[in-house]
């Protein structure tokens, strides 16, 4: 009789140890992050050549164009500190420069959902 116990306790323990992994693993997968929340829109950008010489050259419409290709559809975003009553994500980057140019230069995104 004591070893039948021993069995059916040993099982449940299985089962438990089974369905609790399988829950991590149901969770841990099922939300997967996009570029924008795990790493930062500008954080992807600064591997960009073309985005680094649009900010080195102050260039405004080119930056724009940039963010706006690489951010989804679903965001606005702003260069200025914006007027809105929204959940507003800020990022900041310091592109000190390229291979030939030596000049630091701060950029701030502010983007939110529409």
């Amino acid at each position: 009789m004591l070893d039948k116990k021993s069995y059916l306790r040993t099982i449940e323990a299985v089962i438990a140890i089974v369905l609790i992994f399988s829950m991590v693993v149901l969770l841990s997968t099922s939300q997967p992050k996009s570029a924008i929340q795990s790493e930062g829109i500008l954080n992807f950008l600064e591997q960009d050549i073309v985005f680094r010489n649009c900010v080195l050259a102050n260039d405004t419409a080119c930056i724009e164009a940039a963010i706006e290709n690489a951010l989804p559809s679903h965001y606005q975003f702003s260069l200025t500190q914006p007027d809105v009553d929204k959940d507003v994500v800020v990022e900041h980057l310091l592109i000190a420069g390229n291979l030939t140019l030596y000049r630091p230069t701060k950029v701030h995104l502010y983007y939110w959902k529409r």
